[in-house]
């Protein structure tokens, strides 16, 4: 019974504060700021998320890709996708399957298929729901409380060495409850039950309370009760957001709260209270353009206070958030210490330990896109050394020059020398070898315009036809059809004839 009333007070005294703080408190605002990625991957640009093994393989495997689509950075996706329509069409043409299983040179065959840097292949371990059923005492309500459980394993792979880039295990459940027949009782003494908006509240966080100890204190994510496939679905899109926040760079919200008073306020004697007023009513007016995103013209007006009042500690920390906010985040260091400098505070201290955080994510953040357009500019071609113009011939002397010039002659109208029957028969070019044929290996291949798996299909071959290899680009053959055409082959799907 007292802790009942306890817990009404407390949320009472939450009520009132809320509405204290929304007539009375200082601006805050949010600063939005690039966060590095945990697992830097820039040096991939290009991939394709496979079937995921175990139950509802396919449907995880398919919220990861949308989420990875949906990633963007500077307006820009950050990963380019082979999409699961292509890239089922593509690795069916090549008798391949989607699956989270392969083996290193199945990762390259299908990496070099699909023209990929990297592929992401999955397990799921484990994926259900458990109910438990309980009555909650305050109400004699009816509740269900069901969980939600997923495991599965991500692995990374380079497309180029079949390689594991970076594995990843994602654990998390989600509660939810729902309660039916409930009727609230009456206090034991008899008294009136409480009315009004804080009542209900108080209401509220005692029935919330009372579901908490019941469901225990964990780390379950937070989900909507309904049907348990429902449950499950809306749980794999939270966790796999949480993978995607992992490879891949993020911004981030943070609430900062400005100054609209000096930290003075308040203790000054008696004469300079006027002078007080005037600081304070400046640094209202420079929060009040900072509402309204009219940084330069805050930063102006807080200038003008630190000018009055150069130990100002409030104007200080407020000229830095400003800098915070245009992402000038040396400024706003250098802002930030000054005021550390004058009141080392606490929240002065924090306000600084944030910048500098900021300053090195952002360096970080630089280096990893630097890394993803160096990845994604085509390597230049080595130029070849210039050649050197041939020597000029040495200068004769006019009877060495004369010389010189009827022994050309002499040369030049000589007779072609007289080759012996051997010799000649040596002299002719050998005859060219015989073309290579290679064999059909698979029920049906495709033959391209281009060396690769995207271009226009020729036509399809059948299991053992023949054709005439004319020359590689990477993993394809150039080909030449019966009927004279040429076209492009995966050479995997033909073979040598023996």
């Amino acid at each position: 019974m007292i802790k009942k009333y306890l817990l009404k007070g407390l949320c009472y005294f939450i009520f009132v504060s809320f509405i204290l703080c929304i007539y009375g408190c200082a601006p805050t605002l949010k600063s939005k700021a690039l966060a590095p990625a945990q697992v830097n991957l820039g040096g991939y640009t290009k991939i394709a998320v496979l079937d995921f093994e175990g139950k509802n393989g396919k449907s995880i495997a398919k919220m990861l890709e949308s989420e990875l689509l949906n990633t963007k950075i500077e307006e820009k996706p950050y990963f380019t996708i082979v999409t699961r329509d292509k890239l089922e069409k593509i690795l069916q043409e090549q008798a391949l399957q989607l699956t989270g299983a392969i083996d290193p040179s199945t990762a390259v065959r299908i990496g070099n298929i699909l023209g990929v840097e990297a592929l992401i292949v999955g397990n799921v371990h484990s994926y259900d729901t458990e109910d438990r059923n309980y009555n909650r005492g305050s109400d004699n309500a009816n509740c269900t409380e069901r969980t939600a459980f997923i495991n599965f394993t991500v692995n990374f792979i380079n497309a180029t060495t079949g390689n594991v880039e970076t594995s990843h295990t994602e654990d998390d459940k989600g509660k939810a409850t729902k309660c039916l027949g409930g009727q609230r009782k009456k206090s034991d003494a008899g008294q009136k039950k409480d009315s009004g908006l804080g009542g209900l509240l108080a209401d509220l966080v005692i029935d919330a309370a009372i579901d908490a100890a019941a469901s225990g204190i964990d780390a379950a994510l937070s989900v909507n009760f309904g049907p348990p496939d429902q449950m499950l679905n809306e749980l794999s899109k939270k966790a796999i957001a949480k993978f995607v926040k992992k490879i891949t760079p993020q911004y981030v919200l943070t609430e900062i709260a400005l100054k609209d008073k000096d930290d003075d306020s308040g203790i000054l004697p008696f004469g300079k209270k006027e002078e007080q007023k005037e600081i304070d009513n400046a640094l209202k007016v420079g929060c009040d353009f900072a509402r309204n995103n009219f940084w330069d013209r805050a930063i102006k007006t807080w200038e003008g206070v630190t000018k009055k009042k150069p130990n100002c500690a409030a104007a200080y920390y407020n000229k830095a958030v400003a800098y915070e906010m245009k992402g000038d985040f040396v400024k706003s260091k250098n802002r930030f210490e000054k005021a550390v400098d004058i009141k080392p505070s606490e929240e002065y201290i924090k306000a600084l330990a944030r910048i500098e955080k900021k300053i090195k994510e952002k360096e970080e953040v630089e280096k990893q896109l630097r890394e993803r357009r160096k990845a994604k500019q085509p390597e230049q071609p080595v130029a070849a050394p210039p050649v050197a113009p041939p020597a000029a011939p040495p200068l004769l002397a006019p009877k060495e020059a004369q010389a010189a010039e009827v022994q050309t002659e002499r040369q030049e109208a000589a007779p072609p020398a007289l080759l012996a029957p051997k010799e000649a028969q040596a002299a002719v070019a050998p005859p060219p070898p015989p073309p290579l044929v290679y064999l059909v290996t698979i029920k049906a291949a495709n033959v391209r315009t281009e060396a690769n798996a995207q271009s226009k299909i020729i036509t399809q071959l059948k299991k053992g036809e023949k054709v005439e290899k004319l020359d590689k680009s990477g993993n394809w053959f150039k080909i030449k059809l019966t009927s004279g055409e040429t076209g492009w082959v995966f050479k995997d799907l033909v073979k040598e004839e023996p």
